[in-house]
C-alpha cells in the first residue's frame, strides 16, 4: 500500500530521502519520536471520532416516535419534563419534538 500511496503522490525514492532528511535537520533526531508518538496520538483521536459520529448517525436512524406506545412516550416526556397528565399523546409528541429540535 505504501509505494501506491507514495505513487499518488507523486514521490519517488530520492524525494522521500530528502524529506526525511529535512525533517531531522528541522526537528533534530530527538524529536522524531516525540513527533511520531503525536501523530499516533492524532489517528486515534480522528478515529475515535469518526466511530463516535457512526454511533450518533444510528441513533438518527432510529425508529419514528410515533412507532412507540403511548405509554413509554408520555415516560419519556416526563423526564424532558414535559407536561403530560390530561394532555393528548399528539400535543405530548409534538412538544418533545420542538425540544429535540
Amino acid at each position: 500500500m505504501l509505494p501506491t500511496t507514495l505513487a499518488l503522490l507523486g514521490l519517488g525514492g530520492e524525494e522521500i530521502v530528502l524529506v526525511l532528511v529535512i525533517i531531522v535537520i528541522f526537528f533534530g533526531a530527538a524529536k522524531i519520536p516525540e513527533l511520531a508518538r503525536a501523530m499516533g496520538r492524532a489517528k486515534g483521536e480522528f478515529q475515535k471520532g469518526a466511530q463516535e459520529g457512526e454511533q450518533m448517525a444510528s441513533v438518527k436512524d432510529a425508529p419514528p416516535i410515533e412507532a412507540v406506545d403511548e405509554q413509554k412516550v408520555r415516560k419519556a416526556a416526563a423526564e424532558m419534563g414535559i407536561a403530560t397528565e390530561g394532555r393528548p399523546i399528539s400535543d405530548i409528541k409534538a412538544d418533545m419534538r420542538a425540544r429535540m429540535g
